[in-house]
């Protein structure tokens, strides 16, 4: 890619030039080259190499974020909680993630070509906070650009109970069939 720097500062033997990453630069890797230069005398240097420079001006996208299940416990089979998700870019070369729910870190394995690009996992042990808690995705590039996604579980640890219950007909005679009708404190 090329770009056009601009001077910012001159003195002595030392010049600084400047370009400002406004986010619609192309990411790469860009070289200098120092072109016109001429001193006092008349003396030119042209097509001089300078150092090269990377631009990461590309904000990282988070996509497709999903729980596999709504609910969790304490209780094997259902004290797993995996997250996926995308990425735009490979952040884990260069960048950082960093997923917690609840406050605590989740475990993520690493990046994958295909989605989803991130699985992270952790095992509820009743612990945590019982009812909503919320999951948060942290991203970091190497440019050091960053991008974070929200979304909630609920942890229930609490095993349901009855609140009424009737038996109809009460009483029960020789020849009917009883129904016993009985409301939760929750949904199984």
């Amino acid at each position: 890619p090329a770009a056009q720097l601009s001077p910012s500062y001159e003195g002595g033997t030392e010049y600084v030039y400047t370009i400002p990453i406004t986010g619609g630069e192309t990411d790469g890797t860009y070289t200098v080259t120092i072109n016109g230069l001429e001193d006092q005398v008349g003396n030119t240097a042209t097509g001089l190499a300078g150092a090269s420079f990377d631009i990461d001006a590309s904000i990282p996208v988070i996509s497709n974020l999903a729980a596999d299940a709504p609910r969790y416990s304490a209780q094997t089979g259902f004290n797993l909680l995996t997250l996926t998700f995308d990425v735009s870019e490979d952040v884990t070369v260069d960048g950082a993630v960093q997923v917690m729910v609840g406050g605590a870190g989740m475990e993520c394995g690493g990046y994958s070509g295909t989605s989803p690009n991130l699985t992270c996992t952790q095992t509820i042990d009743g612990t945590e906070t019982e009812g909503d808690n919320t999951i948060v995705v942290d991203i970091v590039d190497g440019g050091g650009n960053s991008a974070k996604e929200i979304t909630s579980v609920e942890f229930d640890f609490t095993a349901p109970s009855p609140i009424s219950g009737f038996a109809s007909p009460n009483p029960a005679r020789h020849g009917v069939e009883v129904y016993y009708q009985v409301s939760l404190d929750e949904s199984l």
